[in-house]
């Protein structure tokens, strides 16, 4: 067998146990967070992260919007488009519930090619048509997606201002001398929970900003996978100001791993809290300022902690973690929310991503 389901550990629900034996292995691996974002992307369960008017968008509704090829062999993976595309290999993963979904989405079913011969296998799905983003210098792709990783494969966005250019692209291809390839799930770990859907933003000035003729691609390579599932994408005006809470952790190990369920007699005197901030938006931040605190069932503060991290410049991130000390805390759910805020965003049409959650 090929593939091993753990349990997903949404971000809402766990409890703390006192009877260590009464837990699967599974639900006690690690939940990885401290990973640091790279330029290419950056992904929320929500779904209405920016309410600015889209440069361009695309549904999925009309499949001839978009141009799908993959590489000849005898384990072909092809984009598919269309209404109620399902996972049809051995071990699915659930069908994308993105805001259109009733009327169409795109697919890349991997594990139905059953590529048990080891082929590296490749495809792409690219705008049919080019797209004029001249007068908009920043400009920032977002669409909404569900994925599951396997162990060698790789999701890239690519794009292109003259059909051409594409490069060749393998799970291990670096890129960091390709500024139009992106990495859309960077640093994933084999089998991560990823919220259906989850909406990716990935900035693409660089290399489409201000310029006439834009190619969308979407570029799947791998062996043998799960499924890549995609819908809804648009290209929107960068915003001047968006500072993003880009995950948060809350480690009872002191080492940075999060468990959904914790033992109680397994919690120390303190906890390892901490998380990362990136500044998405063109301008710079100040004062920008970071907010956790932990409530339990019944809404009541239990422990908190803030950190000032100061001045942002454009795209850059700014890791903290510190220790905290734990009051006695008996059997319950506890919520952790960190919340970002600096002095040029401080409400407003991004403000749906200065804030994220964690709980055991």
């Amino acid at each position: 067998m090929k593939h091993l389901y753990l349990p997903v550990l949404t971000i809402g629900l766990a409890c703390l146990l006192n009877d260590a034996k009464a837990q699967s292995k599974a639900l006690n691996d690690p939940i990885q967070h401290r990973v640091a974002p790279s330029r290419d992307a950056v992904q929320t369960a929500a779904t209405s992260r920016n309410s600015r008017a889209a440069l361009w968008s695309d549904d999925f509704s009309t499949p001839g919007t978009w141009v799908t090829a993959n590489n000849a062999g005898s384990f072909m993976v092809p984009w598919q488009i269309g209404q109620n595309l399902q996972c049809t290999g051995d071990y699915p993963i659930a069908t994308i519930q993105s805001s259109s979904a009733d009327n169409g989405y795109a697919l890349l079913d991997s594990d139905a090619g059953n590529n048990s011969v080891g082929t590296l296998e490749s495809a792409t799905l690219t705008t049919a048509s080019p797209i004029d983003l001249s007068g908009q210098p920043n400009v920032v792709i977002q669409f909404e997606s569900f994925y599951r990783k396997w162990t060698n494969e790789e999701c890239y966005l690519v794009i292109s201002t003259n059909n051409t250019d594409w490069p060749a692209l393998t799970p291990t291809t670096n890129i960091s001398g390709l500024p139009n390839v992106f990495k859309v799930w960077p640093d994933m770990a084999v089998q991560a929970p990823v919220a259906n859907p989850t909406t990716v933003r990935i900035n693409i000035s660089d290399a489409a900003g201000d310029q006439p003729q834009v190619w969308v691609r979407f570029h799947w390579t791998g062996v043998w996978g799960y499924a890549w599932f995609l819908d809804d994408v648009a290209i929107i005006e960068q915003p001047a100001n968006d500072v993003v809470m880009v995950n948060g952790f809350l480690s009872h190990t002191g080492e940075g791993e999060e468990y959904g369920r914790i033992p109680g007699n397994q919690l120390g005197n303190t906890m390892l809290v901490g998380g990362e901030v990136l500044n998405f938006g063109y301008e710079m931040q100040t004062n920008v300022q970071i907010a956790m605190e932990v409530r339990n069932s019944a809404n009541a503060l239990v422990f908190s902690s803030n950190q000032v991290v100061g001045t942002m410049m454009s795209g850059t991130t700014a890791q903290w973690e510190t220790e905290v000390a734990l009051p006695s805390l008996p059997n319950d759910i506890y919520t952790g929310t960190f919340n970002v805020v600096s002095n040029q965003e401080q409400d407003g049409d991004n403000f749906a991503n200065n804030t994220y959650l964690r709980t055991f």
